[in-house]
């Protein structure tokens, strides 16, 4: 079921694409901090400089997700 969230990206992406909208657009992908995975407390507070480290599917196709949308 997680995987719907690569799905999903390259979807939207593609789509975005095909319309010839992709200098003129803008989206927004929310993450999670499942793309982190465990983080101890010297972590705290969660930084977007933090390596992530996800531990289960959910954090993993999030952050595949966020790398999609980032390129």
């Amino acid at each position: 079921m997680e995987l719907v969230n690569i799905k999903f990206i390259e979807s939207i992406l593609s789509a975005i694409t095909a319309s010839g909208l992709e200098n003129s657009i803008k989206i927004i992908v929310t993450g999670s901090s499942s793309e982190y995975g465990q983080i101890s407390p010297d972590e705290l507070p969660i930084k977007e400089s933090l390596n992530p480290k996800p531990i289960n599917i959910y954090g993993a196709t999030k952050l595949a997700q966020t790398k999609k949308a980032l390129l």
